[in-house]
């Protein structure tokens, strides 16, 4: 299926450290496959995962752009 592949999504991966990671994933449950082994191999636990145009949209000052 090439639609799915044909768009991949930023998202914004936050570790329980503090650490933020960012990835491309073709839909959200991808992105926490993604961020679940990015935690495990950084020994810490996964957060939050939030595509990166939901936080441009919703936290535009917290993010430094207009």
């Amino acid at each position: 299926s090439q639609g799915k592949d044909a768009t991949m999504i930023q998202y914004e991966i936050t570790m329980s450290s503090g650490e933020v990671c960012y990835i491309l994933a073709a839909d959200l449950e991808d992105a926490a496959w993604q961020g679940l082994q990015l935690s495990t191999d950084r020994d810490t636990t996964l957060k939050d995962v939030i595509p990166t145009y939901v936080k441009q949209k919703i936290l535009p000052t917290q993010m430094g752009t207009d």
